[in-house]
């Protein structure tokens, strides 16, 4: 993200190109993770059953907190350099520059398996919705100062990537034998969350304005942090002790 900011900025006349060689690039990284892994055989893969509907209902509370976190996280990736740009006047050159800081920060949720690991799903999962709120409301509170952005953006930025990974612990906390199909469910209200949240932050911001809409967003961010595991579950664990199910490091 950050390479692709720079690219962008430094031509920007050909970002459609640009944009070609990012799929292109990702394809032939695909192609050479899957000719470098070593892949089990389908057996002791135990990929686990598909989730159905009754464990669908299993994942119901991560399946809401998932839906409702990527409707507030749609706030800063769909309309937040038009609310730097327009509504705070900062030049396009700059929101360029603030969105590398956004990608670069997103190396730091990396550390959400380690997160999980030291506080449990249920902090872990709060801490990051509030982080990545914080960010949003930022963002509403001064579009017009750039290094109030900056530390929005990689309060965000990192956020974003951990409560992801966090999604991903919590699907495997719920559905042990079925966590890659439960990674992926989670992954699909997410995105649909996103999805959603795009059109109902866009026609709300015709009625309160862009920064409004984004004191909205951080709000359903915060929002989401109620559906978090209970206080017994994903509880914390000393060093000496295992976890039932390893937290991912993203």
């Amino acid at each position: 993200m950050v390479v692709g900011g720079l690219l962008v900025l430094t031509v920007p006349e050909a970002w459609r190109w640009c944009w070609a060689g990012f799929a292109l690039a990702a394809l032939l990284t695909m192609w050479w993770a899957d000719r470098s892994a070593r892949w089990p055989s389908a057996a002791p893969l135990a990929l686990g059953r598909p989730v159905g509907p009754r464990r669908l209902r299993a994942l119901c509370r991560p399946l809401v907190a998932a839906v409702v976190a990527g409707a507030g996280c749609a706030g800063v990736w769909t309309f937040g350099r038009d609310l730097l740009a327009v509504e705070g006047g900062v030049p396009t050159r700059v929101t360029g520059l603030l969105w590398c800081v956004l990608g670069g920060a997103g190396l730091l949720g990396g550390i959400s398996g380690v997160l999980v690991g030291r506080i449990g799903l249920r902090a872990a999962w709060g801490a990051t919705v509030v982080v990545a709120a914080a960010g949003t409301a930022g963002l509403a509170v001064a579009p017009d100062d750039a290094r109030v952005a900056a530390v929005g953006l990689a309060c965000f930025g990192a956020a974003f990537v951990a409560l992801s990974g966090v999604l991903i612990a919590w699907g495997a906390h719920r559905e042990p034998d079925s966590a890659p199909a439960a990674a992926a469910t989670l992954f699909i209200g997410f995105t649909v969350g996103q999805a959603a949240g795009s059109v109902l932050l866009g026609s709300l911001a015709g009625w309160v304005g862009m920064p409004g809409a984004f004191a909205v967003a951080a709000g359903v961010l915060l929002a989401s942090g109620a559906a978090a595991e209970p206080r017994t579950a994903g509880a914390h664990r000393g060093p000496g002790e295992r976890p039932g199910v390893p937290a991912p490091m993203v």
